[in-house]
């Protein structure tokens, strides 16, 4: 059998435990009469139980023997005959020769010749001693037979740094309740290190997790409701770092009329009758800021029901309530639009229909009266009142078309936008233009259109009345999934960055609202001598035929 500093590798599948470094390490002190057992032994040894076996035989120093090569025939683990130095792995059997010295340091068997008679007469306790020290509770001491006192004066050292096994068996000739009782127990050592590892692996990725959850609060608090962990989500949402809370009641958290009503103790009496206690309630943080939470206080147990505290697991709920007022907000904006829409169409109607109507008759009967008068003077002032009934007619016919357009309804966008720019040019005397050619047959939807339209009517108004231009350039076209509008002055312009110019009206506001309504955005560049130019770009829903919306 070949074998080397390192050990025989036979051939066996890689235990997951074999890159931990906390693996136990099982000490065997045994006679050359007790070969026969650790054949028996190592034949039962699991393949991959994530444990170190460390052999000494009770022989005289000048034993020349090699029972590694014995064991390998039968043992599922490699095993290595010790000569110099090699590095402890799990799933592994070393043998160390009696007439050496020694040591292990982080894990490493180092041999060198006795210097010490005492050495040379008690190898195993040489064994548990150097176990011992470097591995703590790491170390299992199991002592098969021995002679004299060799070996049990260090396995007091094994259990006074933790071992996790403290064994003595009396198993010459390979006594078959000697074997099966050492087995039993290396196994049990073994399970239980497994378990151990189970659970502490499972502790770990529960606080990694814990620690991770960055958008939950996640804390603990005792029976009496005593805060004693706080993680990283807890100091995220409430402000409170873990050592500035720890020790404090949970009251610290809530608000005052809150506190006033109980609430808190309310809370954990609850969770502690059912298990658990969800609520949604406003909460305090830290600089004293009221925000919206959601959470659940949950009873915890240990593993014989006695009762250890509470969890509690909260989420930040301000931006979804704010989300949601938005909608709100969004949704009663479009019923005002849209009632707005309505009452503006019906008051166009009324004016056109019924007073306009009345006007003109009003008209043709001033005409019918001055062709019947033969007194000049009084035909001149019949003349005086037709003018103004005419203009007034002008006006209303001026007021209705401002207050719903028909051809916004009738004709679309384009044709409505191309007539109301040609009427403002003729009422405010200022030049402008539409351009929107390549847009001319198409409708948008009925929303789309009324809005655009709307903040057009605005954006010149407000040009009008404060821009001062000589020139002023509309235009809508299609880029990409975005209809755009540009409406563009060489007027005086403003500081956009200056709120109170901002907010002297409703003008940029209510535009910016009309443009949020279709899902669309609205920009503002300008510079005080440099002009204004407005930027809205909103998604490019055009009317199918038939009444139907759609790209």
């Amino acid at each position: 059998m070949k074998k080397n500093e390192g050990g025989k590798n036979k051939p066996k599948k890689k235990s997951q435990s074999a890159s931990r470094e906390d693996f136990l390490i099982v000490g065997i002190g045994a006679s050359v009469e007790d070969v026969q057992f650790l054949k028996e032994f190592f034949r039962n040894v699991s393949p991959d139980s994530g444990l170190a076996f460390v052999v000494i035989l009770h022989l005289s120093p000048g034993y020349e023997s090699s029972p590694a090569e014995v064991l390998q025939a039968v043992a599922p683990i490699p095993v290595t005959q010790v000569k110099k130095r090699v590095r402890v792995k799990p799933d592994h059997i070393y043998f160390i020769p009696p007439n050496r010295h020694l040591t292990m340091n982080d894990g490493v068997i180092e041999l060198t010749a006795n210097s010490e008679t005492e050495d040379l007469r008690a190898p195993v306790d040489r064994l548990f001693r150097t176990l011992a020290e470097p591995s703590a509770a790491r170390a299992v001491a199991v002592i098969l037979s021995g002679t004299g006192a060799n070996g049990s004066m260090r396995l007091k050292r094994v259990r006074e740094r933790g071992g996790n096994l403290y064994v003595e068996v009396n198993a010459s000739g390979a006594d078959l309740d000697g074997e099966r009782l050492v087995l039993e127990i290396v196994r049990d050592a073994a399970e239980r290190r497994k378990s151990e590892d189970v659970l502490l692996e499972s502790e770990e990725r529960f606080r990694f997790l814990i620690e991770s959850a960055k958008d939950y609060a996640i804390f603990t608090l005792t029976p009496d409701g005593i805060i004693n962990s706080w993680n990283a989500g807890a100091e995220k949402i409430f402000g409170w770092t873990e050592a500035e809370i720890i020790g404090k009641p949970s009251e610290i958290i809530f608000t005052a009329e809150d506190r006033a009503k109980g609430v808190p103790a309310k809370e954990l009496k609850t969770a502690l009758r059912k298990g658990r206690a969800p609520d949604e309630r406003f909460h305090i943080r830290k600089d004293g800021v009221r925000f919206y939470v959601s959470g659940v206080v949950t009873l915890l147990r240990d593993a014989n029901g006695k009762l250890q505290g509470f969890v509690k697991i909260a989420r930040d709920l301000t931006e979804r309530l704010e989300a949601e007022k938005a909608i709100r907000d969004k949704e009663m904006l479009q019923k005002l639009v849209g009632a707005l829409e309505d009452e503006r169409r019906r008051i166009a109607r009324d004016l056109h229909d019924e007073l306009g109507q009345k006007l003109t008759s009003l008209r043709l009967n001033l005409e019918k009266i001055r062709k019947m008068s033969e007194n000049e003077a009084m035909s001149r002032e019949i003349d005086k009142i037709g003018l103004l009934a005419k203009s007034i007619d002008k006006g209303i016919d001026f007021l209705a078309w401002e207050l719903r357009p028909a051809a916004l309804d009738q004709l679309g966008l384009i044709p409505a936008l191309d007539n109301y720019v040609k009427q403002w040019t003729l009422f405010s005397g200022v030049r402008a233009e539409l351009l929107a050619s390549r847009l001319k047959k198409r409708r948008f939807v009925r929303e789309i259109e009324t809005n655009l339209y709307r903040i057009v009517q605005e954006a010149l108004n407000n040009i009008y009345k404060h821009a001062g231009a000589n020139n002023v350039e509309v235009l809508l076209e299609r880029r990409g999934d975005l209809i755009v509008l540009i409406i563009q002055d060489d007027g005086r312009g403003f500081n956009v960055k200056n709120k109170k110019t901002r907010g002297k009206g409703i003008g940029l506001i209510g535009m910016e609202e009309r443009a949020a309504l279709v899902r669309g955005t609205l920009e503002i560049e300008s510079a005080p001598g440099e002009g204004t130019t407005i930027f809205v770009r909103v998604p490019a829903l055009f009317a199918k035929r038939g009444g139907s919306d759609g790209k």
